[in-house]
């Protein structure tokens, strides 16, 4: 823990904090190491001041005995949040406050499964472009009533589209669509999160970066979802088209082998 929350931190008052969701698996969190660079370089972006002895390796330890006092050493979903201090707009203290919580995983989150996801797309709210957007910051706004939207849909997920009507990402995930065998995703610049799973993808497979649009989107030939919890769910339909596994499927069995 980072201490005792106050009403009057900026979190609370403004929306002013950032997360990160990570796995943990075999005694350690999963792509840790692209985790903690995304913690900390939103931090330096957002000017927060971090506390001495802050690091990857102490959060690490206190991750791990939460863990261990939780009760779900075998996989876990981990949150790491982090908010500044107390004050106003124009002032107040900068200083880094954060807690951990986890939870064991469910078993259904273990694997992609062979049923697919049926979406939607949310077109209510636009996600912006900017500096700020490539990180998970606690003003959660438009992925949250994306969400409302698509549970009274009956929808596992929902595509957020960015103010020029092009595909950003889902309510939880990096979206990334399969068309004439070539598997593309949208650049940071069109505004989705920077997934840590997107990034480690991107490392090992052959991916472009590309803005998608809607058409592009409804037209593919797959449609698969990243993130941290789930690493790939592929998506079986959109409105009305239905849509393949066979590439989403062989890029999942080979991530089980880059970790």
């Amino acid at each position: 823990m980072g201490g005792d929350i106050s009403p009057a931190f900026r979190s609370f008052r403004y929306g002013d904090g950032f997360f990160e969701t990570i796995r943990w698996t075999m005694g350690k969190p999963e792509l840790g190491d692209l985790h903690f660079d995304r913690f900390f370089e939103a931090a330096t972006e957002m000017e927060y001041e971090i506390p001495p002895g802050l690091d990857r390796q102490r959060l690490t330890v206190e991750m791990a005995n939460l863990v261990k006092e939780n009760n779900c050493d075998a996989s876990a979903r981990i949150r790491l949040t982090a908010w500044r201090g107390e004050g106003g707009l124009f002032d107040g203290d900068n200083t880094l406050h954060y807690c951990i919580d986890c939870s064991p995983l469910n078993d259904n989150q273990n694997s992609p499964g062979e049923k697919g996801w049926d979406v939607g797309i949310f077109r209510d709210a636009a996600k912006p472009a900017n500096r700020f957007s490539r990180f998970k910051t606690n003003n959660y706004y438009p992925y949250y009533y994306a969400a409302r939207s698509a549970m009274k849909k009956l929808w596992l997920d929902v595509i957020v589209l960015n103010f020029a009507g092009r595909v950003s990402d889902s309510c939880i995930a990096n979206v990334f669509i399969v068309r004439e065998g070539k598997i593309i995703t949208p650049p940071l610049s069109e505004g989705p999160v920077a997934g840590v799973m997107r990034r480690h993808l991107l490392q090992h497979f052959d991916i472009i970066e590309s803005p998608v649009t809607v058409e592009e989107l409804e037209t593919a030939d797959e449609i698969f979802l990243s993130n941290s919890i789930r690493r790939i769910q592929w998506v079986r339909k959109l409105g009305d088209r239905i849509y393949t596994n066979n590439v989403s499927s062989q890029i999942y069995d080979r991530l089980l082998q880059t970790f």
